[in-house]
């Protein structure tokens, strides 16, 4: 058994019990990165004297939150406010985000370290976040994102989805980018409204699956057109993750 480094007394930890927000109050026995014993509240420390102590007070002990869907490479957390302005629809918010990307400084490894500590001080210990991925700033947020989940040293666990949002076959040499994307260790590529963005869902589609078949990678699609014409993607999408054998790969976000 690993040696303990921490012992978090007085805390009530999470039940499975939907009628109770936490049982009798404990002690948890950490060593580096796992529990290695819970114990009735006061019997820790006696076990491992030489560990140091920290006082729950009597809070709840929860797993780690989840972010599941993240942009932490261009948040501007912690500075002024800037409304996403554009037009009010998603190219309108792509172009106005690439023209004042510059000056607003993102994407920056300051700039995701920051969102990654705020999820931090609130709980989150992992998420999946989007990285943007063009021809303006090729892989510099995937880099940035990584950089700052190493600062952190671990403390979060970064998934990151290298994501084309200025689009994919509309911009060539993007497919390109995401194939080097996989090469710095992204666990998932994405893409977005390959009908409304890419006009051509077949091509987009088609590259996107040809990268998962051929890397082993996720995708994580943002899909925000609607009605018909987003059922149509969802039965295209199916469809591929089917014929590539991607169960388990595939997610569909903004749906």
């Amino acid at each position: 058994m690993s040696r303990a480094t921490l012992i978090l007394t007085d805390v009530r930890p999470a039940t499975v019990d939907p009628g109770s927000i936490g049982g009798d109050m404990v002690d948890l026995v950490i060593g580096d990165d796992e529990i290695l014993a819970v114990t009735p509240a006061g019997r820790a420390r006696a076990l491992h004297p030489e560990a140091p102590t920290e006082d729950g007070r009597g809070l709840l002990a929860l797993p780690g939150f989840i972010n599941a869907h993240a942009h932490v490479d261009k948040s501007w957390w912690g500075r002024d406010w800037v409304s996403y302005g554009g037009e009010a629809t998603t190219q309108g918010r792509i172009a106005h985000e690439r023209a004042h990307r510059d000056e607003l400084g993102i994407p920056s490894v300051e700039a995701a370290e920051a969102v990654l500590r705020e999820f931090l001080r609130h709980g989150t210990t992992a998420t999946r976040s989007h990285a943007d991925v063009d021809l303006g700033i090729g892989l510099k947020a995937v880099e940035n994102v990584l950089a700052a989940a190493v600062n952190l040293d671990g403390a979060v666990e970064v998934e990151i989805v290298a994501f084309p949002q200025d689009g994919v076959i509309r911009r060539p040499g993007v497919v390109r980018l995401l194939e080097q994307a996989v090469g710095l260790g992204v666990q998932n590529i994405g893409g977005l409204d390959p009908a409304g963005i890419d006009r051509d869902p077949v091509a987009q589609l088609n590259a996107l699956f040809d990268i998962v078949d051929r890397t082993g990678v996720g995708l994580d699609i943002h899909l925000h057109d609607p009605n018909e014409l987003g059922v149509f993607q969802l039965e295209l999408i199916i469809d591929r993750t089917i014929a590539v054998g991607a169960h388990g790969r595939v997610n569909i976000a903004h749906g």
